[in-house]
């Protein structure tokens, strides 16, 4: 997997093999990237997608399963 969209040090977008926004959890995964870097897989803990596809782009869905004390905007 490749970086899409950073959010935080533990939290980023990606795409999947298939081409599906895919959310991905593991510490310190997005800390010093930048898009288009790849995904170490044994860093991933969580992964997040969405099982719609009318929804595919829809981040705010996907993001409201993502426990809070994991996120933390700052």
């Amino acid at each position: 997997m490749k970086i899409e969209q950073i959010i935080n040090n533990n939290v980023v977008i990606t795409k999947n093999k298939k081409g599906k926004e895919t959310v991905v959890i593991g510490k310190g995964i997005g800390f010093n990237g930048k898009k288009g870097d790849h995904i170490d897989d044994n860093k991933i803990i969580k992964t997040f997608m969405l099982n719609d596809e009318k929804e595919k782009n829809s981040f705010s869905l996907m993001i409201d399963e993502i426990p809070y004390d994991i996120i933390e905007f700052g």
